[in-house]
């Protein structure tokens, strides 16, 4: 199939690949072309188009689609082979989509119409986040760049198109007055559902962000205590390098103990940050119950420090005396060597050969 069989209604370039765009409409299927070449390269069938609605995610190699229909709307395929990856509403009514965008930080923007709706997905799980809904018109088209950077900007607008509003509500006749009033209405109740919802999505961003600090640090900190604790186990060469070693690491160790102590004291505060704004019951006791396995293993890191200190300060006791003893054996080795260098047996070698033949000669006789 060399190309497109019906209307062409979504183009997108890769963002690492200068040369390579995808194309999708009507006819669904999404073509792969290359600028240096004069036909389509490959396509995989599947998505029906109807507007904007295809982005590559460059960071995960794959390609997103939204498709004018009831179900499978949204869906995710592998861009090296075209095959589905994910299916995200097979089975579950959406808006049929006009547009589908990837946001900046993982998130995926829908918008189309039957909901008339414009609704913001966290990409990894793939459940709703934010969104505008029963809009008066389909959505048909949509942008993610600066994600909010303009709400200042709107705001000051929306506030010139009120005033505008009440001024001719003051000078026009009663029937134009209701339909501008109405209008007003609409505009109003419009622009606060988005602030709010605007409010809202930074609000989950902020706990968002603080979540996965909490996760972070504890599972940086969690790691860290972890090879301590193998430090201290390990099975090292009984020797004076390697125990001098390992002595240096845990000396470092424990002067970190206090700092340790400070992060889960940080993270549990963090814990209870999060359930409060969050408003999750039940957050702050599984965080904690998180943050315990920390505390247990810290309480464990300076309990056996100490312990594997003492060890080895024993044991290099032992083995420095045992290499100076090694050292004083091959100075004495060195000695007799050259006091026994010094000696030799002063006898004429003739005199030992007439003493060998007589008794060579004695045996002979006897023999």
């Amino acid at each position: 199939m060399d190309g497109h069989k019906n209307r062409i209604h979504a183009i997108r370039s890769h963002p690492a690949m200068e040369t390579v765009f995808l194309t999708g409409g009507w006819d669904e299927t999404v073509h792969y072309w290359d600028e240096r070449a004069p036909h389509s390269q490959k396509h995989f069938a599947g998505p029906h188009l109807c507007g904007d609605a295809l982005d590559i995610i460059a960071e995960h190699q794959v390609i997103l689609t939204g498709s004018w229909r009831r179900n499978s709307t949204l869906q995710i395929w592998d861009f090296s082979t075209g095959e589905l990856i994910k299916d995200a509403f097979q089975n579950n009514a959406t808006s049929m989509l006009y547009c589908t965008k990837f946001c900046p930080k993982e998130y995926i923007l829908c918008a189309g119409n039957d909901k008339n709706e414009a609704i913001i997905y966290d990409y990894s799980i793939l459940q709703m986040v934010g969104g505008i809904t029963d809009l008066e018109n389909a959505v048909y088209c949509a942008d993610t760049d600066n994600f909010f950077v303009n709400l200042e900007h709107w705001s000051q607008i929306h506030e010139k198109l009120r005033l505008a509003i009440e001024r001719l509500l003051s000078v026009c006749d009663d029937e134009f007055t209701t339909v501008l009033h109405n209008k007003l209405l609409f505009i109003n109740r419009r622009w606060k559902e988005i602030v709010e919802s605007i409010q809202q999505f930074k609000h989950d961003e902020s706990v968002k962000k603080k979540r996965d600090e909490f996760y972070a640090g504890r599972a940086k900190l969690l790691d860290t205590l972890d090879k301590i604790d193998r430090e201290m186990q390990d099975h090292l060469p009984c020797t004076i390098k390697a125990l001098r070693e390992q002595e240096n690491r845990l000396y470092d160790a424990q002067a970190e103990l206090d700092m340790f102590n400070q992060t889960i004291q940080v993270l549990s505060k963090l814990s209870q940050t999060i359930a409060r704004e969050s408003g999750e019951v039940n957050a702050s006791t599984e965080m904690n119950s998180l943050l315990q396995i920390c505390f247990d293993k810290l309480r464990h890191v300076q309990e056996y420090i100490p312990i594997t200190l003492k060890r080895n300060k024993i044991i290099l006791g032992h083995l420095q005396k045992f290499d100076d003893g090694l050292q004083k054996c091959q100075q004495w080795f060195n000695e007799a060597n050259q006091l026994i260098s010094r000696y030799s047996i002063q006898v004429p070698v003739k005199r030992i050969e007439d003493f060998l033949e007589q008794h060579r000669n004695f045996f002979a006789d006897i023999g």
